[in-house]
């Protein structure tokens, strides 16, 4: 299918081998992977360990973090 991006096809192939019976211990990618939240999430729902790189302006928070939206200052 043309026009597929890099990480959805890197998804159906770990989908494939897992139906061919492979096991592995975890998924290793660069922070061009790293930085499409979609891929990550994937990987969790599937159930995976997985690490990946992330690019040096990509900001990176603690899952249990709340973020808040900023508050006005008196002028």
């Amino acid at each position: 299918i043309p026009g597929r991006p890099k990480w959805r096809i890197a998804l159906d192939e770990i989908s494939r081998i897992q139906v061919a019976g492979a096991r592995f211990g975890a998924v290793l990618a660069d922070a061009e992977y790293g930085k499409v939240a979609d891929f990550r999430q994937k990987l969790s729902e599937q159930g995976l360990t997985w690490a990946v790189g992330i690019l040096p302006t990509q900001t990176v928070y603690p899952a249990d973090v709340m973020i808040a939206p900023a508050m006005k200052v008196a002028e």
